[in-house]
C-alpha cells in the first residue's frame, strides 16, 4: 500500500521491520505483540541513557561510556568531512545509541559480527569502540546514515556496503576522496531505473 501511494521512506520502513522479525515470529503469527515490544524497548532509550546534542547528531549513551563529549565531537567532525563533499545538510540530527550488550541492537541484535549498524539510528556496541578502529567504524556506519537521508530507500544493499566499506578505507585523505565519487544525482539516476 505504502509503494502505491508513493511513500517509498514508509514502505522501506516495513519492509526492513518484517525481515527483522524473523521467519519463527512470523510463522507464530506474533507480528503486532513483536512491533509492540520493540516499541516499547525503543522507549526505555530515554529512561535509561544519558544524552547529550549537537548541532548533527544526538547522543544517547550509557554511563559506562567514557568521554561521550569527545566521541560526539568526533563524530560531527567526520559528519562535516562527509557531508559537505555532498553539499548535504540535514533536516534534524541523527540519533546515536552507545551502549553495552545488545539491548538497543535493532535489527542486528542477532547478527555477532556486526560491530555497529545504522537503521535511521546509528547503533554502537561500547565492545565495537574498543575493538573496532573508531574512525573506520564510524565513517562506515556516517555513510549508510548520508545514503539514507539524501537518496532514501532506491539505493541497494550492495551499493550500501560497498560505498560505506570504500570510504572507510584509504580511499579518503584529510577527508576528501583521492578519486572522485559519483554525485548524488548520478546514484539517484541509477538506482531509480533499477
Amino acid at each position: 500500500l505504502e509503494t502505491q501511494a508513493g511513500n517509498w521512506e514508509e514502505a522501506e520502513h516495513w519492509v526492513m521491520q518484517f525481515q527483522a522479525i524473523g521467519e519463527k515470529e512470523l510463522k507464530a503469527g506474533n507480528i503486532l505483540q513483536y512491533q509492540i515490544e520493540k516499541a516499547e524497548e525503543e522507549e526505555s532509550i530515554n529512561e535509561n541513557l544519558s544524552v547529550l546534542y549537537s548541532q548533527y547528531f544526538t547522543l544517547h549513551s550509557e554511563a559506562k561510556f567514557e568521554n561521550p563529549s569527545d566521541f560526539l565531537k568526533k563524530t560531527d567532525e567526520l559528519w562535516l568531512n562527509i557531508s559537505s563533499q555532498y553539499g548535504f545538510t540535514l533536516d534534524s540530527p541523527i540519533e546515536i545509541l552507545v551502549y553495552e550488550g545488545n539491548k538497543y541492537s535493532g535489527r542486528s541484535a542477532n547478527i555477532s559480527w556486526i560491530a555497529a549498524s545504522y537503521d535511521g539510528k546509528l547503533r554502537v556496541p561500547l565492545q565495537s569502540l574498543k575493538t573496532q578502529k573508531p574512525e573506520a567504524l564510524l565513517k562506515h556506519e556516517l555513510i549508510h546514515a548520508l545514503l539514507d537521508k539524501s537518496i532514501g530507500p532506491s539505493v541497494p544493499i550492495w551499493f550500501h556496503e560497498g560505498f560505506a566499506q570504500y570510504y572507510e578505507e584509504k580511499r579518503v585523505k584529510s577527508g576528501h576522496f583521492t578519486q572522485k565519487p559519483p554525485s548524488f544525482d548520478e546514484m539517484r539516476e541509477k538506482f531509480a531505473s533499477q
